[in-house]
């Protein structure tokens, strides 16, 4: 579920930040997929995507992704214990190569036939995630390298 979910995303978060490469970078960020129940106990699949920068350690960034249903086979395999990349590659194994699952086109490129893949289904909420770092003075964060506004 989302709890589950935000937690994950903020522990790969504190690993990027952690890695070497982390050490370096001024910004972080994280992606976590999740599944859960909808209104109507249908399955379906989000993610969270979390963004911090070095410059503003407290503030994190959390924005949640469209949500997309998924269809009983897959559900079936999840319940069976299955990963999902791992459940879509086996529901999906006459339609898309083995690791489709796993890769760029992902659960979502899967079920759209390629239409929405996996990184254009994170690049509307990594953008929502940025705007504050690129609003930096209405957020009330420091001035940062996506920051558009000019030093007064």
């Amino acid at each position: 579920g989302l709890n589950e979910t935000r937690r994950g995303a903020l522990a790969r978060l504190a690993d990027a930040r952690a890695s070497d490469a982390g050490r370096e970078a001024d910004f972080f960020i994280a992606y976590e997929g999740g599944i859960e129940d909808d209104a109507a106990g249908n399955k379906v699949c989000f993610a969270v995507v979390c963004v911090a920068h070095r410059g503003d350690d407290a503030f994190v960034s959390e924005v949640r992704s469209a949500t997309h249903s998924l269809p009983p086979g897959i559900v079936k395999l999840l319940d069976e214990g299955k990963e999902l990349g791992h459940a879509t590659d086996e529901f999906f194994k006459d339609r898309i190569e083995k690791g489709y699952g796993k890769s760029t086109g992902g659960t979502i490129g899967a079920l759209t036939r390629g239409a929405v893949d996996r990184v254009e289904f994170y690049a509307h909420p990594t953008a929502l995630a940025l705007a504050p770092f690129v609003n930096a003075d209405i957020y009330g964060l420091r001035k940062n390298p996506l920051c558009v506004v000019p030093e007064a």
